[in-house]
């Protein structure tokens, strides 16, 4: 029986997981990158932070505690903004990216620079 409720969650862990890339890797492409880098640790935060067009030195937020936490919900509002979805959207980025990065990947929205915007 363990086995088999092991099983069930690793692999809803698993599809939970595939789809998760899936959304970034779609989102990744739609703003002018590569897709395969969503899957590099680090690459993937660096290009989030571009996507968000947010400064380089951003990155380094994500290393220091209780600050990554409002660097990331800062970098996932910016990129649904350029994506035109609203902020309540950019923190369902941060606390459910395996149900908004799919939203934003496979949905009609496209990457609308900051430039653009005003």
């Amino acid at each position: 029986m363990e086995d088999v409720v092991f099983g069930s969650l690793a692999l809803t862990c698993l599809l939970v997981a595939i789809l998760t890339v899936a959304g970034l890797w779609l989102t990744f492409e739609k703003a002018g990158y590569a897709g395969w880098m969503a899957l590099v640790p680090v690459l993937n935060l660096f290009v989030l932070v571009q996507i968000a067009e947010k400064p380089e030195w951003w990155i380094v937020l994500y290393l220091l505690p209780l600050i990554n936490a409002v660097a990331g919900v800062l970098v996932t509002q910016a990129i649904a903004e350029r994506f035109g979805r609203s902020t309540l959207f950019g923190v369902g980025l941060f606390l459910a990216p395996w149900l908004c990065y799919p939203i934003l990947g496979f949905g009609e929205d496209d990457y609308i620079p900051d430039a653009d915007l005003d």
